[in-house]
C-alpha cells in the first residue's frame, strides 16, 4: 500500500466508518465529533459517515489500535478550526492536523494492511 493509498484509508477509517471496547473513550469521541459536525453544519450522506460510525471504527481491535487511540487523542483535542466538512458531509480533521499521529497510523496500516471485507 503507498503512502497516498495509506493516507486515503486513515481518512476513510476516520470519515467514514468507527464494537465499542471503551464506552469513555467512544463517548468522548462521539462528543467531540458530533459537536464538529454541528458547528461545521455537516451533513453526512450516508449511516456510515456518522460519528458514531466513525468512533466505533476507530475504536475496532487491530494490530494498529494503538496508533488508532493516538489519533484519536489528537483528534478529539483539535479545535473546531482544525476541522472541516468532507466531500461525503462527514465532519474530518484538516490535513494539516494531527501529522504525527496519522504518520503513525499511516506506518502501521501500510506494514498491516486491513483484510478485505467479505461480501
Amino acid at each position: 500500500m503507498g503512502i497516498k493509498s495509506a493516507f486515503v484509508f486513515v481518512f476513510a477509517v476516520f470519515v467514514v466508518a468507527l464494537p465499542m471496547t471503551a464506552c469513555q473513550k467512544t463517548d468522548r469521541c462521539l462528543s467531540v465529533c458530533q459537536q464538529r459536525e454541528k458547528a461545521l453544519g455537516c451533513v453526512p450522506e450516508t449511516k456510515s459517515g456518522t460519528c458514531k460510525a466513525m468512533c466505533d471504527e476507530l475504536h475496532e481491535q487491530t494490530p494498529c489500535s494503538a496508533a488508532m487511540r493516538s489519533w484519536e487523542d489528537c483528534l478529539v483535542a483539535l479545535p473546531v478550526d482544525q476541522w472541516m466538512c468532507n466531500t461525503a458531509g462527514s465532519p474530518a480533521p484538516k490535513e494539516t492536523a494531527c501529522t504525527t499521529a496519522r504518520a503513525g497510523v499511516i506506518d502501521c496500516i501500510s506494514q498491516n494492511p486491513p483484510a478485505p471485507h467479505k461480501s
